[in-house]
């Protein structure tokens, strides 16, 4: 029986959720039902490349013109190489993930005669806190042409659904929501991570994990932490993660004298999530964030503003916090995880049970591999227009 070709297009492999539910598929389809290939891009220099798993099932091909920024001469050469690579790959299924690499790789899909059944994946959206509102109404109405030229569209979460079609970006019955899946194996014991990563003992460290870009808010951070100083308690933060904001982050820490430790990217987050106490997330938009799943496997309490899809992978009030907090709301948590170790363990074990019933690669991969089954199966729905 013929393999089923999956061809997946994200811009770029960067640290972060949607790299690594593509690492996840890649290693876990089934290889003696889908002869898997991933296209990316090149990443920014101030970010980290997400480490692609060794396994026979996963084949790379790397586009260098594929890029975030937008580039007419780059982008119209990533169109070239990805026309190029759905001639000689013929899948049946493309599934594109990432706006640039979206809108690249369904216009190239859509250039063939033959009929690939496209796939897109929201890891969030692009409606808030992010353009002007020109450039927005731009992206929504490239979004809503390329709807109606794919044939699922997935969203990671209710909200981010809920968001898109309010848009006008596809039709209800084309989303299948998908919640991320991801497996962590924390293996350092919590001295041996503080170690390695030269934190002090004896404090409680509250870890701000992600991008240090105006999107997730840093600065909201330094404010909690000037709230948090005033406590006097043996509570400190630490941000993992780079960015453009990082130097002003750093410098406007300095001069306060704020309890924060700058760690930089982190590829083994499992040795950040042995070494810390609880999770701090103060975004302003977010898709799922895969960091608050990571901490809850981890045994990690969170706390975080309620933006994307947060409620729906955490259980506020059992195993977190979720509000429209404002920074001293923030630091008033802060100080009761802070000083109540007894409610951090009890959030950080009801964490661990809600996240791996839900949240498993296992489950990623299945519900991935029906919809693409059901795809090739399904009668055709006559011409989209």
């Amino acid at each position: 029986m013929e393999k089923i070709r999956v061809l997946r297009i994200i811009t770029r492999m960067n640290l972060g959720g949607p790299a690594i539910q593509i690492s996840g598929l890649a290693s876990n389809l089934d290889p003696s039902r889908f002869n898997h290939l991933v296209v990316t891009g090149e990443c920014e220099s101030d970010e980290m490349e997400y480490p692609i798993c060794d396994s026979e099932n996963i084949q790379i091909k790397r586009i260098s013109s594929l890029r975030k920024s937008i580039n007419i001469l780059f982008d119209l050469r990533a169109f070239i190489e990805i026309r190029r690579v759905i001639a000689e790959f013929n899948p049946h299924i493309i599934h594109t993930h990432t706006t640039k690499a979206g809108v690249i790789g369904r216009l190239a899909s859509i250039t063939f005669k033959n009929k690939h059944k496209r796939v897109h994946t929201f890891h969030g959206h692009l409606l808030e806190g992010y353009f002007s509102p020109v450039f927005k109404l731009g992206i929504t109405s490239i979004e809503k042409l390329l709807a109606t030229r794919t044939d699922v569209l997935i969203s990671v979460g209710r909200k981010v659904r809920n968001d898109l079609i309010q848009a006008g970006v596809g039709s209800a019955d084309k989303y299948q929501v998908v919640p991320p899946g991801l497996s962590i194996s924390v293996t350092l014991s919590r001295d041996d991570a503080r170690s390695m990563l030269n934190l002090r003992d004896g404090v409680t460290y509250f870890a701000w994990i992600g991008r240090v870009v105006a999107i997730k808010n840093p600065m909201k951070l330094l404010a909690i932490a000037a709230v948090v100083k005033t406590f006097d308690l043996p509570i400190r933060f630490c941000v993992v993660g780079d960015g453009p904001l990082q130097n002003e982050m750093i410098q406007l820490s300095v001069l306060q004298d704020l309890p924060i430790d700058f760690l930089g990217w982190q590829v083994d987050i499992e040795n950040v999530l042995a070494a810390i106490d609880c999770v701090i997330l103060t975004s302003i938009n977010e898709g799922t964030p895969l960091s608050l799943i990571q901490a809850q496997m981890a045994g990690k309490a969170v706390i975080s503003t309620n933006v994307g899809s947060v409620e729906e992978i955490v259980q506020n009030d059992v195993s977190g916090f979720v509000g429209e907090f404002d920074e001293v709301e923030f630091a008033s948590i802060i100080r009761r995880l802070g000083l109540d170790t007894s409610l951090r363990i009890k959030m950080g074990n009801a964490g661990i049970d809600f996240t791996k019933s839900k949240f498993s690669v296992a489950r990623l991969t299945e519900d991935h591999e029906k919809i693409y089954i059901n795809l090739l199966t399904q009668p055709a729905r006559g011409p989209q227009l």
